[in-house]
């Protein structure tokens, strides 16, 4: 037994001594990505010799050593998945707007400027300046750990042209990671955070006293719960922005200040507690679970001669509209009659619901200069606002011919693209062509 302890003890002094000071280059090469110093110019960030490695070249992969149930949430969430390399809706916009997310001092092809998008969409890769995503693995996984956990601050502030800075940019940024919990540099609190006489990395192995700044951890970890339990973790992304026509196209911020649920965070919903830690699968739009939770809706109907005439409640239950976010996002309510032996006999509309039934269409349009729907990026002006408030109940009616009627369904669907931009990706948006059930019910005619 004490052979084992031994033997587990040099390997895990081995491990961290390579973490902490090992050549950047070789440190690199151990974890399977590009060594430091490659493929970036000489304005890259180095790691300092004998100091602290730069934050936004490393890969998520570093922090699935210990913490393999996150990372597994991480690496199917749409934050791990929302670089260009790795998107296939962002990617077609990046394309057409920008270029080759593999190609070095790319500019946007309407601002002639470093693109803003990368920003959010590849954070680690704007810190640096560079438009090559797949030089390192930190650049093409979007938003990695990396990304979050060294954020210190929501600053917010203007750039030189007078526009609000977005994405990493409006965050103070740490040289130490950042997290709700930290741990404490006295023995006691130190002696706690072992488990089994392994060494956790986040915590100095030396006393204060010995070393200020922390240098005894490999990753050093300060606890920031102002930021990381509150929404402005969140708002540097999903907060409004604008175009460069001046169009909002994000609307988390204001959508959600819209909400009158006092003390709801962002993460109250999108980030909670499950099997003992915090979920960081960041479920959204794409996840049928959050869609299904989402809405409420009960249909009632009434004959009226030779008509019946259907009402369908709806109802918000979140904090902030439905859909938010990009306003690509929409929703369509789909009713139909049948008779006893399920024959559909009618409904509302067939393949296009924007032009057959507009009431039935909840969404937010984006419109070019002759007033015609369009993509966000490219939008000039917005159009009448059609998504539900949060917590509003909105009833929609219907009327249809009642002759052998016996029942009526009624689905609410979930349409991650507007028509526009599906048909400017076309194979791109393939996977995510067919809308999601949000709600679906079932009423016998009386």
């Amino acid at each position: 037994m004490l052979a084992f302890h031994a033997l587990r003890l040099l390997m895990m002094g081995l491990f961290l001594g390579a973490l902490l000071a090992a050549p950047p280059a070789k440190a690199a090469e151990r974890m399977g990505g590009p060594s430091m110093g490659g493929g970036m110019g000489s304005d890259a960030p180095a790691a300092k010799k004998g100091g602290r490695r730069e934050l936004s070249h490393l890969s998520a992969k570093e922090c699935e050593r210990c913490h393999q149930a996150i990372y597994k949430e991480w690496a199917k969430s749409m934050h791990a998945h929302s670089s260009a390399l790795e998107n296939p809706i962002h990617g077609g916009c990046y394309n057409n707007l920008v270029g080759d997310g593999r190609s070095e001092g790319q500019l946007h092809k309407f601002t002639k400027d470093y693109p803003l998008c990368l920003y959010c969409h590849a954070p680690n890769a704007a810190t640096n300046k560079t438009t090559k995503l797949d030089d390192r693995p930190s650049y093409r996984e979007g938003v990695n750990c990396m990304v979050c956990h060294r954020m210190e601050e929501l600053v917010g502030g203007f750039d030189e042209k007078d526009e609000p800075h977005r994405g990493i940019a409006a965050y103070k940024t740490s040289k130490v990671l950042q997290g709700a919990n930290g741990f404490g540099r006295d023995a006691r609190t130190r002696s706690l955070a072992l488990d089994d006489e392994a060494t956790n990395p986040h915590v100095p192995a030396k006393d204060p006293a010995a070393d200020p700044e922390g240098l005894s951890a490999p990753m050093y970890l300060e606890a920031n719960p102002k930021l990381f339990k509150g929404s402005d973790m969140c708002l540097g992304c999903h907060q409004q922005r604008r175009n460069m026509y001046g169009v909002p196209i994000l609307h988390a911020e204001p959508d959600f200040m819209l909400g009158i649920m006092k003390g709801a965070t962002c993460q109250s919903c999108h980030m909670p507690a499950v099997n003992g830690h915090i979920s960081h699968a960041f479920a959204g739009g794409r996840d049928p679970a959050m869609l299904r939770k989402a809405a409420t809706m009960e249909v009632t109907t009434e004959r009226k001669g030779e008509a019946i005439k259907a009402s369908v409640l709806l109802v918000n239950r979140l904090p902030h509209k439905l859909p938010t976010g990009a306003p690509f996002r929409a929703m369509s309510l789909r009713i139909s009659a049948h008779d006893a032996k399920g024959k559909k006999l009618w409904q509302n509309f067939d393949k296009a619901p924007r032009e057959e039934d507009p009431k039935a269409y909840l969404w937010y349009p984006m419109l070019d200069k002759e007033g015609k729907p369009t993509m966000p990026p490219i939008a000039y002006k917005p159009g009448p606002d059609k998504r539900l408030l949060p917590y509003e109940k909105r009833t929609i009616d219907f009327t249809l011919p009642g002759k052998d009627v016996a029942f009526i369904q009624a689905e609410l669907r979930y349409h991650v693209l507007t028509p526009e931009m599906q048909n400017n990706l076309k194979e791109k948006a393939r996977h995510v062509k067919r809308p999601r059930t949000m709600v679906f019910s079932e009423v016998r005619v009386e």
